[in-house]
């Protein structure tokens, strides 16, 4: 068979894990046989294989939603408040989830029946996932279903949070700006501040050190010892981590690089 130039099957059944995968694509690229862009997509193809849906979705606490009751008027105020374009819609408490509302729905009301209608009218039917479920399998899963958001569970069946497609597809090519998205430093790239330390370097291959500390956010905090603010910047660990946006006191994306030799300890 080898002499037709086939592979027999059994020679082929060799498992490889991500990280062997990862140096795979890496070896390659240094050696040409990849472009360096191309190299950089499969590395990232290879990381959201590595997450799962806690890694990269919007915690409850940040989640936008109205009750079922809701009319057309009170959906319009509060997508103009939180700038949303999709909106949770909930029955008794935000655990019991009903639908996902799209505001662009509400243009097509006749000025008549915008009291009458109610959220959940306007709902559509709403997708659902575990928060154990790999990234990459929940972003063909809505690719195949058209569905643009997605809802967590947690273990309980309780509501943890969502996915966006848009959140999937920056994970798997990178951080891409809208009209809303901050400036961020040169060469950086945003994570969710809520990463843990094996997600973190899963994703880009960086170190966090062990600490008394469960996330990204976490460590960053220990060194910089008071609440962060948007362009805070640490040095330290080896590595630079700069505060690209908070909510109040909470920290929710973070530009993380390697330190250069030169650079300074943030004191």
């Amino acid at each position: 068979v080898r002499l037709c130039g086939v592979e027999p099957r059994d020679q082929l059944a060799v498992g490889h894990t991500t990280g062997d995968l990862a140096m795979i694509v890496q070896e390659s690229a240094d050696h040409g046989a990849l472009q360096q862009e191309e190299g950089r997509l499969l590395r990232r193809a290879l990381g959201l294989a590595a997450l799962d849906a806690r890694a990269v979705m919007v915690p409850r606490g940040d989640l936008v939603a109205v009750p079922v009751t809701a009319d057309a008027e009170q959906v319009e105020r509060v997508a103009r408040e939180s700038g949303r374009s999709r909106l949770l819609v909930h029955g008794t408490d935000l655990d019991e989830v009903v639908g996902v509302l799209q505001v662009k729905d509400l243009l097509l009301l006749e000025e008549s029946g915008r009291v009458a209608t109610t959220a959940k009218q306007l709902a559509h039917e709403a997708m659902f996932a575990a928060e154990s479920e790999s990234a990459d399998d929940l972003l063909i899963r809505m690719r195949r279903s058209g569905q643009h958001l997605c809802v967590v569970r947690d273990e309980y069946g309780g509501v943890a949070g969502v996915v966006t497609l848009e959140d999937l597809v920056e994970e798997l090519i990178g951080d891409f700006d809208d009209e809303t998205d901050p400036v961020r430093p040169e060469g950086a790239s945003g994570l969710d501040a809520g990463l843990r330390p094996d997600e973190v370097a899963r994703l880009t291959g960086l170190q966090l050190p062990a600490g008394d500390f469960d996330t990204l956010a976490g460590w960053l905090l220990l060194r910089l010892r008071r609440v962060a603010c948007p362009g805070d910047i640490v040095r330290a660990d080896g590595l630079v981590a700069t505060v690209l946006s908070v909510d109040g006191a909470r920290i929710e994306r973070i530009a993380l690089r390697a330190k250069e030799r030169a650079e300074p300890a943030t004191r």
